[in-house]
């Protein structure tokens, strides 16, 4: 898996994407991805948005993904649970669902929220093997925090691109989103978080292949 290297796109480049005038002077959390059980998303908000809200009210949930079209029950899918989540604990003005979109406007997504949310779960036969959305996330500068569980240890390095959380551990995900959102996470920034990401760059995989290749065909 690789990423290229995001530069924040210039007022031009923004000119069309599709991001909700609201998302103005908000604190934005962002999760990406196939809307699936193991991304956890009904259980964050759930078990850990609700205390994020009461110490940031200005934080705002973007959820950028959709379920997969042949969901057999879109009534009881994934995307319901969410929203069933969301009606529970009265957070209708706290989460936008987006669904899918085009290139430009997650790029915009990524570089207007202040956090990248991963809470996955771990479910049996269904494992997250790398993360690699999470290294897009650095690619932009953005900080991750998630749960330490399947690949997703190899995509963020602790301290540097987000912070890992004990698996399952709302609470403390709660408090380390609130710590992000409150400026206490100094050490983690966007430049660390893009030097994370260098490592995963299409062009640093290229030196070392070429660095593989090159005594080859140089005998």
């Amino acid at each position: 898996p690789g990423v290229e290297l995001q530069e924040k796109p210039t007022l031009a480049d923004l000119a069309n994407h599709s991001l909700p005038d609201l998302l103005n002077n908000r604190k934005i959390l962002l999760a990406v991805g196939r809307l699936i059980p193991r991304k956890g998303l009904a259980e964050f908000i759930d078990h850990s948005l609700p205390e994020i809200i009461l110490q940031s009210p200005d934080a705002l949930l973007l959820i950028i993904g959709s379920e997969a079209e042949n969901a057999l029950n879109k009534e009881s899918g994934i995307l319901a649970s969410i929203q069933q989540a969301i009606a529970r604990n009265q957070l209708e003005n706290h989460v936008i669902l987006m669904g899918r979109v085009d290139e430009v406007t997650l790029s915009a997504a990524y570089h207007a929220a202040q956090l990248f949310i991963f809470p996955l779960r771990a479910v049996e036969g269904d494992v997250e093997g790398f993360g690699m959305v999470a290294t897009e996330a650095a690619a932009h500068g953005l900080p991750t925090v998630a749960f330490s569980t399947g690949g997703v240890p190899d995509a963020i390095a602790d301290g540097v691109s987000g912070s890992l959380v004990e698996p399952e551990n709302y609470q403390a995900l709660a408090q380390e989103v609130i710590l992000y959102l409150s400026g206490e996470r100094r050490a983690v920034t966007n430049a660390t978080c893009r030097k994370h990401a260098e490592k995963f760059s299409w062009n640093n995989f290229g030196k070392q292949l070429d660095a593989v290749v090159q005594p080859l065909m140089n005998p």
